[in-house]
């Protein structure tokens, strides 16, 4: 059986990063509440008519494996049929998969006074309509 070395300062587990995509938080003047955008753009020049733009919400989860499927695909369009494509992703500053209140909130049909709307996961609800001012 092989053993693995370590060397002493690279014993422990890191966080992974996505190396093609880049990442920050911007403040929303219509919900108050701070964003975690993520891009992935192709590399080289983009066309002339420029690329399509594919946006994901729920990005600290499903960002990563749409932005490497989008990219990986459009490196062999030939035999893909896939554009390359910008990728833009909307999550929260939270270091879990999930913002389970935020998401609540901001994904909920409108309601004047952000009460409840029958999502049962988080108290505020209802601000799908500022969100989507944002």
């Amino acid at each position: 059986m092989a053993s693995i070395v370590h060397a002493a300062d690279e014993t422990a587990w890191h966080e992974a990063t996505l190396p093609i995509a880049q990442q920050r938080d911007i403040v929303s003047t219509n919900t108050g509440k701070t964003y975690r955008i993520f891009l992935y753009k192709p590399a080289g020049t983009a066309p002339a008519e420029g690329y399509p733009v594919i946006y994901v919400l729920d990005a600290n989860t499903m960002f990563a494996p749409l932005s490497m499927l989008v990219h990986g695909q459009a490196q062999r369009r030939d035999a893909t049929g896939v554009t390359p494509a910008i990728v833009v992703g909307i999550g929260y500053t939270t270091k879990g998969l999930l913002d389970e209140v935020a998401r609540a909130e901001d994904y909920t049909p409108p309601a004047p006074d952000i009460s409840n709307t029958g999502d049962t996961r988080a108290p505020r609800q209802g601000g799908a309509d500022k969100f989507l001012a944002s």
